[in-house]
């Protein structure tokens, strides 16, 4: 059994692994970086320091790109190795507990960073995979932190 926060952006589900979660915040404000991508569109002020952006939206064509300064609804923190992602979201739901043998292969998603997929509260689920997301985008991720 692993815990996974299902999260929500626009109609899309996508479930992160519980133990990269290090905080659940309200809106997001941040600064857009003018080389960044838009999968990495910018940085925050969190803690003291300056996090990536992360916009999941982008990644998975799921509703509107983020427009600095504006985010949506709520910020997951999430720690994957040495790097801090900010990442907005519209909603975050009730972490769950799911069983390996719950999770199938994706089916309605391809990107290298989805792992799998789960059903929850009736919804066809993607269960991501920071570390190959972050691996894809690791130069820019460095330059966003430095």
């Amino acid at each position: 059994m692993r815990s996974f926060v299902p999260i929500t952006i626009h109609t899309t589900w996508v479930a992160v692994d519980m133990a990269t979660v290090r905080e659940i915040g309200g809106p997001l404000t941040w600064i857009a970086l003018p080389t960044a991508s838009a999968a990495l569109p910018g940085v925050a002020a969190w803690r003291g320091r300056a996090v990536a952006v992360a916009d999941l939206a982008t990644l998975l064509g799921a509703g509107e790109r983020l427009a600095s300064p504006t985010s949506r609804a709520r910020t997951l923190y999430l720690l994957q190795g040495a790097s801090t992602l900010a990442v907005p979201v519209d909603a975050v739901r009730e972490p769950l507990a799911i069983a390996d043998e719950d999770i199938r292969l994706p089916r309605i998603r391809t990107e290298a960073f989805v792992v799998g997929e789960v059903d929850v509260e009736g919804h066809t689920t993607v269960v991501v995979d920071l570390g190959v997301l972050l691996d894809s985008y690791r130069a820019v991720v460095t330059s966003a932190l430095h």
